[in-house]
């Protein structure tokens, strides 16, 4: 049985107090095994109106993985089968309800799913409604009101645009063509390996389960008949400890799909205790002892300069998960960097600009008082990848004094596609000037390259970021309406009965990746990492050696366009 069916068969259903239980097996290794595949059955029956599966348990099924391969949730088959437990026995004939796949259009109406960040405004821009006829066919709406990921929303075939809702419908088509659930990694050799042997990784993050309340006993859990708590003051979440705990959760996510596609890991997990790291040397000296193939964390900078000080493994990748400023951390030949420093991040942008400006006209903006920091390098890049010939007529500079705007539109040109640099991550500039450029935008061709720093301002509404055409680079990028995202998810909620937030999809494509990579490579990790070029479900993984430094930095990188047309278009960066 894998770990994460093991620990909810153990502690009842609350999401909270299932991510406290799940560090339970910190200091400890978990070997997983590869599965028996199960295929469903082509035999129906109808059963008082309603259709099943007959399906035939084979040796070694659970009521889990019945489940997974047709679709539904375990209750659901406990219940069409008058079960009360999850006991099966091998050759029972399980009655499994039959899914219907969902309507997309009628005669009146194409439904569709919203994604992340959607309102009815933007999709009546999309799909060329009026406002008040999208919110008369969904009562109870506000039309600028961010719509939960999965509601679904009637457009109108009598007055939407019949193109748009064609593309709609094609890219809807081209989702149910991937598979439903989540794709198993290719099946690849384990190399140089006895048979069972499993690949080791350790994986240390601040979980600090010191700083969180749990109850004396589990026996003083009090639950209702659906296992829920009744007394939710027993259990108490530190803030600082839930991300990690999302974070870990997506990693387990990831063991039970490498344990199907045939992979063996065996995992320590250890808690740094909000990366203090006491004692200083004890977890040093488990890692010593474990001897793994990989190292996830420690999370934070001096937590991991200590760790990364006392470890002995030459071929081991150190990874650090999170966090884009490494500090003083490249002075350590394993440091390996997921996600992409600033430095990295702006060459990204200028060379993209620079390819881009070689056809249209880039308006670079200077910021009041001067560009600062890396990102304020963005034009001087981009400027340095241009040819001499070009720079002069392809890049223009306009000083703005942080009030009027008026002049930067005379400065763009109809013909050509205006290619937009802000170089600012001032929330307050970003505010008065961003607004301002949409305003005009819409009669020429503007596209603005941005930073992803700028999808966290309040002040700018997603409206203007679809009017400006804005461009921005991510490492990692959840597309909600994709059939990967929607199938993590499911499994996500079926494992811990809450939704995925941002870390759990990031723990889960960094286990995916990195513990595939060290079960294949196992000794050569570190060294095989630097000629990676993948993309993950939802993270872009290109390591390469840091100019000038030891250690490797991932400089792959997403496109995330909020095109004009009020989609959101995602395209992995080829340099």
């Amino acid at each position: 049985m894998d770990v994460t069916a093991k620990i909810l068969r153990f502690f009842p259903r609350d999401s909270y107090a299932l991510r406290v239980c799940l560090v339970v097996i910190m200091a400890t290794c978990v070997r997983v095994l590869p599965a028996q595949e199960i295929r469903r059955s082509a035999s129906e029956v109808v059963v008082q109106g309603k259709n099943y599966y007959l399906h035939r348990t084979g040796a070694g099924q659970t009521l889990y993985s019945i489940a997974r391969a047709y679709g539904v949730s375990e209750e659901e088959i406990k219940k069409a089968n008058g079960k009360e437990n999850d006991a099966l026995e091998t050759g029972e004939v399980l009655l499994v309800p039959r899914v219907e796949p969902r309507l997309l259009v009628d005669g009146t109406y194409y439904y569709h799913v919203a994604g992340a960040g959607e309102t009815l405004y933007v999709l009546a821009r999309r799909f060329g409604l009026r406002a008040r006829q999208i919110t008369r066919d969904n009562p109870g709406r506000g039309e600028r009101d961010a719509l939960p990921p999965g509601t679904i929303v009637k457009i109108s075939l009598e007055h939407a645009d019949r193109a748009a809702v064609a593309r709609a419908l094609q890219q809807e088509k081209a989702r149910e063509e991937e598979t439903d659930t989540l794709a198993p990694v290719p099946l690849l050799p384990l190399v140089e390996e006895p048979p069972g042997a499993p690949a080791r990784v350790s994986v240390l993050l601040p979980f600090g389960v010191d700083e969180n309340k749990l109850p004396a006993s589990l026996y003083e859990i009090e639950t209702d008949d659906r296992g829920l708590y009744l007394h939710d003051e027993r259990w108490r979440i530190s803030p600082r400890s839930e991300p990690f705990l999302e974070f870990y959760c997506g990693m387990l996510v990831a063991v039970d799909s490498l344990k199907r596609a045939g992979y063996s890991i065996a995992l320590q997990v250890l808690d740094t205790r909000q990366d203090t790291l006491p004692g200083d040397d004890l977890l040093p000296a488990a890692v010593n002892h474990f001897a793994p193939h990989l190292v996830i964390g420690p999370a934070r900078a001096d937590a991991y300069a200590r760790l990364a000080a006392r470890v002995s493994l030459p071929g081991a990748p150190l990874v650090y998960p999170l966090s884009a400023r490494a500090g003083e951390l490249w002075r350590f030949p394993n440091f390996v960097q997921v996600n992409g420093s600033s430095r990295v991040l702006v060459d990204a942008m200028a060379r993209w600009v620079a390819r881009r400006g070689q056809e249209g006209h880039i308006l670079a903006i200077i910021p009041p008082g001067g560009a600062r920091g890396e990102e304020g390098e963005l034009v001087d890049r981009t400027r340095q990848y241009l040819s001499a010939d070009e720079e002069s007529d392809n890049l223009t500079l306009f000083h703005w004094d942080g009030l009027s705007a008026t002049t930067l539109k005379e400065l763009a040109r109809p013909e050509q596609e205006n290619i937009i640099l802000f170089p600012t991550l001032d929330e307050a500039l970003a505010s008065r000037l961003l607004p301002a450029i949409s305003a005009w935008a819409e009669r020429c061709r503007v596209t603005v390259v941005g930073f992803p720093e700028w999808l966290k301002f309040t002040a700018v509404d997603e409206e203007t970021l679809f009017k400006l055409n804005l461009t921005i680079f991510q490492t990692t990028h959840v597309d909600g309406e994709s059939a990967r995202a929607a199938a993590f998810a499911r499994e996500y909620r079926k494992h811990f009965h809450a939704d995925p937030s941002i870390m759990a999809y990031k723990g889960f494509d960094q286990a995916l990746f990195f513990f595939r990579h060290a079960a294949i490579h196992r000794e050569r990790s570190l060294e095989a990492l630097a000629n990676v070029d993948e993309t993950g479900l939802f993270t872009r993984f290109i390591f390469t050696p840091a100019p000038g430094r030891t250690g490797l930095e991932n400089r792959g990188f997403f496109l995330v366009n909020y095109a004009s047309s009020f989609e959101i278009k995602v395209t992995p960066l080829n340099e």
